[in-house]
């Protein structure tokens, strides 16, 4: 089987592309192993995909990296910000949109609308529109749209200023983040403006950081790999000491897994730009492409089809070849979303507006 090419490097990083796929993956297992324990009283590959809490600072760090990385290279435009939102919103709007109206319907005919007796209008259009408020959206994974959402909108704003502004402001709202986390331990509000300083948002304000600092540097391949080497070191670190971060205030757990992941990021895309080859066959490819379906369906999936298993987990052996099974065909249903709903939903809206065309935009969410 032909692999695929490694592409000029710095344009086109095929091993944050696996971070991707990886991230989407422990996402699934994740929720699969909470709710075979919570529902099923099983305990899926003895709880340890339910351990740490660096999947979705992957997710967000990319975000921001990306958000640096394309927004000065290759997407020229009169009006930047315009231009980087607009494509932000047609990437992650239209199958959110699909996708919350298909639950909408099939609670409706399902008979099944007094499980949601405190959800109103409000709560309906949030939903769509993921504006931040307190509770999870019908699509429970797509709260994390909120914090995609409000920093796109903050980075449309910052395109259109001078780079030394724009790092002033990103360093501003970093030190605001941290002097809330510092002196308040409460949680950070579900509304704006506190929402806003929400630690997640580190997370964003350290991948854009990341990206000028892979711009602006040279390594070897050698201190690349050794930075990745001691970012899984420091993921094993906290994974090893996560029953005693658990009393600490979310800014300090962001801060912890948020380094470690960004030591792991900035080593492969430092490796890679230093002519280090990430082949990645042509089906995980398709599967890297097809991460913001199977994010957005697997919870979905999870709950429709995991109690139609209980009869089945009686015994260990089997109970693990069948939720592995499960996982895997949910990132298969994931693909076949992304072939017949996203990508058409993609296509159609490209005609409508300036949605990136060229490899770069597979990196992005």
């Amino acid at each position: 089987m032909q692999l695929a090419k490694t592409t000029r490097p710095g344009q086109f990083f095929h091993s944050l592309e696996a971070v991707r796929i990886c991230a989407v993956v422990l996402v699934l297992l994740q929720h699969e192993s909470l709710l075979a324990r919570n529902y099923l009283g099983f305990d899926f590959a003895f709880g340890i995909f339910s351990r740490g809490q660096f999947r979705i600072d992957l997710f967000f760090l990319l975000s921001g990296f990306f958000a640096t990385w394309l927004g000065g290279r290759g997407q020229q435009s009169q009006n930047p910000g315009i231009h980087f939102l607009g494509n932000r919103l047609r990437r992650l709007l239209p199958l959110l949109w699909v996708l919350t109206t298909a639950k909408l319907m099939l609670i409706v005919m399902a008979g099944s609308a007094g499980r949601h007796e405190g959800w109103g209008w409000f709560q309906i259009l949030r939903s769509y529109t993921m504006l931040p408020a307190p509770g999870y959206p019908l699509i429970l994974p797509a709260w994390t749209l909120s914090f995609e959402l409000i920093f796109s909108t903050a980075w449309s704003v910052l395109l259109c200023v001078s780079q030394r502004v724009k790092l002033a402001t990103l360093l501003l709202w970093a030190l605001a983040i941290g002097v809330h986390g510092f002196t308040w331990y409460e949680k950070p509000s579900s509304w704006l403006p506190g929402f806003l300083l929400h630690p997640y948002f580190l997370d964003f304000i350290g991948g854009a950081f990341l990206a000028e600092w892979v711009a602006r540097t040279t390594l070897r391949a050698q201190s690349a790999l050794m930075l990745i080497a001691l970012g899984c070191l420091s993921l094993a670190l906290c994974l090893a000491l996560e029953m005693e971060m658990k009393p600490c205030s979310e800014l300090v757990r962001r801060i912890a897994w948020g380094s470690s992941s960004a030591l792991v990021i900035a080593g492969l895309a430092m490796w890679e730009r230093a002519g280090g080859k990430f082949d990645t066959l042509g089906r995980f490819r398709l599967l890297a492409q097809s991460s913001y379906s199977i994010y957005l369906t697997h919870s979905l999936l999870l709950v429709a089809l995991l109690p139609r298993f209980k009869s089945l987990l009686q015994h260990p052996i089997v109970s693990h070849a069948v939720l592995i099974g499960l996982a895997g065909g949910i990132c298969l249903i994931g693909v076949g979303v992304h072939l017949w709903v996203e990508r058409p939903l993609l296509k159609w809206f490209r005609n409508s507006g300036p949605v990136p065309r060229t490899n770069e935009s597979q990196n992005s969410r």
